[in-house]
């Protein structure tokens, strides 16, 4: 499917559940990646732009510069797809595991490329800034919306044009950039 056209409508995805070895893997390696032994630095305030919104990059740029929020920093990031795996994982129960690598295996899938960058936030006002506005930009820089099927289950996922994380998961989410050396 090519990645551009996919951005303007819905997708179904059949998914199929891995094997358990597979399912396995990924956990250690998730696991591994949320408990890097690396220092972070303290939690800056930040925003990502994924590989659904990378041909919006400029204008969302424009848009929060309009609104206020400043950036003091754009950096590329590779394998999105992983980072996204570390940014929203909350829990490693079976559940939670299966829906990231899901998850992961739409963003591999759908944008092959996996580019995106990191936006370093002009601290906590540039952050309330772009948490308030962050769904009216959403819908006008649309991502792709899916729903991923499976033999037992089916679940909506949402692949945005942009991550601002939750003022209360900001603190992990930084530590995930971190431990992936994307910050």
């Amino acid at each position: 499917m090519n990645a551009q056209s996919s951005l303007d409508r819905a997708v179904v995805w059949r998914f199929e559940t891995p094997p358990r070895p597979e399912l396995e893997s990924f956990a250690r390696r998730l696991a591994a990646d949320l408990t890097s032994l690396r220092t972070p630095a303290p939690a800056r305030p930040f925003l990502a732009v994924t590989p659904a919104g990378a041909r919006f990059s400029d204008e969302l740029f424009r848009a929060l510069a309009i609104r206020g929020v400043a950036i003091t920093e754009r950096r590329s990031v590779t394998d999105w797809p992983r980072i996204a795996s570390a940014l929203h994982a909350r829990s490693l129960d079976h559940e939670a595991l299966l829906r990231a690598f899901a998850h992961e295996e739409l963003w591999r899938g759908l944008f092959p490329r996996e580019d995106a960058e990191v936006w370093i936030l002009d601290g906590d006002r540039a952050f309330e800034r772009a948490r308030a506005w962050k769904a009216q930009l959403r819908e006008r820089l649309r991502g792709v919306q899916v729903t991923v099927q499976s033999l037992y289950d089916s679940f909506e996922a949402g692949l945005h044009a942009f991550h601002v994380p939750e003022p209360t998961e900001l603190e992990r989410e930084w530590r995930a950039l971190t431990a992936l050396r994307a910050v």
